[in-house]
């Protein structure tokens, strides 16, 4: 089943399965882990939108075979 083009509603906004390669633009938080009262903590974190990391149209194309993207 594809879901190209799928859009769908996140905490942090909406998302969608690309229609061009099926990856999500769903972000995730990144970030370092330490040890802080005995537990691991995520430390200078940041959100990255998957909108903005995502490849480009353009280089998808020219890395993926065009069977890939139907």
């Amino acid at each position: 089943m594809a879901m190209r083009g799928l859009k769908f509603s996140t905490p942090f906004g909406p998302a969608e399965f690309r229609a061009i390669d099926q990856q999500s633009t769903m972000g995730a938080y990144v970030g370092k882990l330490d040890l802080r009262g005995g537990k691991g903590t995520m430390v200078q974190w940041r959100y990255a939108d998957g909108k903005t990391t995502s490849p480009n149209d353009a280089y998808v194309r020219s890395r993926r075979p065009a069977d890939a993207m139907k």
